[in-house]
């Protein structure tokens, strides 16, 4: 009996021993637990979005606003000529500045050129003798001469360019001495021009050879 019954808590002991190593073992495995699967339920890569089933409207492009427009080119060019007798232009070089007013032109200054002087010869066929006045002041260190350092020119509407011409005229600018510093005198110019392309075209004017600024000869 004694035999019987260790043999039997042998075997019991065995018995346990065996459940245990089982317990050990079965601890190992994976064990399906609710925060298992929700982490892995997560970590799944959701399925695209049915891009026809969406709901929102396409956005458009926002609108290209106009471009604003170029300013007007200051007074002085061809193409925006400056006003007789009102607009000024200006000239610098270094430390002087010479102002140039254009006045209103006589148009057909025949009879005073015959009057100033009876050796004046009359304008040939087709010409017609015009005078425009020019009022010029300085400023800067030195002096200048106006009808020496200013230079007019007359461009008709047909293109052609017309220097000054010569005669006995009354108040010309070749009458007026040096300017200095705040100086200013007005005279006249003679010009001899086609009767058929006045008035229109522009006035010239430059200062010792620059480029020049330009008048409506209206």
């Amino acid at each position: 009996m004694r035999t019987a019954r260790w043999t039997a808590a042998a075997a019991a002991i065995m018995i346990g021993a065996l459940a245990g190593c089982a317990g050990v073992d079965t601890s190992t495995s994976p064990v399906d637990s609710g925060d298992d699967i929700k982490t892995a339920e997560t970590t799944e890569p959701s399925e695209p979005a049915d891009a026809g089933s969406s709901s929102t409207a396409p956005t458009k492009p926002p609108a290209t606003a106009p471009e604003p427009p170029a300013p007007a080119a200051e007074p002085g060019s061809r193409e925006n000529p400056a006003a007789v007798g009102s607009d000024v232009g200006t000239f610098t070089s270094g430390s002087e500045s010479v102002e140039v007013v254009v006045q209103a032109a006589t148009w057909d200054a025949n009879a005073i050129v015959a009057a100033e002087n009876q050796f004046n010869d009359p304008p040939a066929d087709g010409m017609v003798y015009v005078i425009v006045p020019i009022t010029v002041t300085y400023s800067g260190p030195e002096s200048m001469v106006p009808w020496l350092d200013v230079d007019v020119t007359y461009l008709a509407e047909n293109g052609r360019s017309y220097e000054q011409a010569h005669a006995v005229i009354p108040d010309d600018l070749s009458d007026v001495a040096d300017l200095y510093d705040g100086g200013s005198a007005t005279g006249n110019l003679l010009f001899e021009l086609p009767a058929d392309q006045i008035p229109g075209g522009f006035w010239g004017v430059s200062y010792n050879w620059s480029d020049p600024l330009w008048w409506a000869a209206s």
